[in-house]
């Protein structure tokens, strides 16, 4: 399985077809978004959104952006995990 990063969007690739994946499009010059997370139902209950989230995060904190969390998962995800609260808007 490979994480690939593209734009606004990291995504996890196996056998060359994409699984998973998270979106976080800016809406301002220092804010981005995540709109939407999604895992293929074959490959559900393996972290794999968790994992994407964590990754974004990160990204994010590097690139000293701040973060409004919009889908459910993402929301639920923010409220269980405070060592990102940093970067929340």
């Amino acid at each position: 399985m490979e994480l690939k990063q593209e734009n606004s969007r990291f995504s996890y690739i196996d056998e060359d077809k994409e699984i998973a994946y998270i979106t976080f499009p800016f809406i301002d010059k220092a804010t981005v978004c995540i709109n939407h997370t999604y895992v293929n139902e074959a490959y559900r209950g393996r972290n794999l959104a968790g994992s994407l989230l964590k990754e974004t995060c990160e990204f994010i904190r590097r690139s000293k952006l701040k973060v409004i969390p919009r889908c459910s998962y993402a929301v639920e995800w923010f409220a269980k995990h405070k060592e990102y609260e940093d970067i929340l808007k």
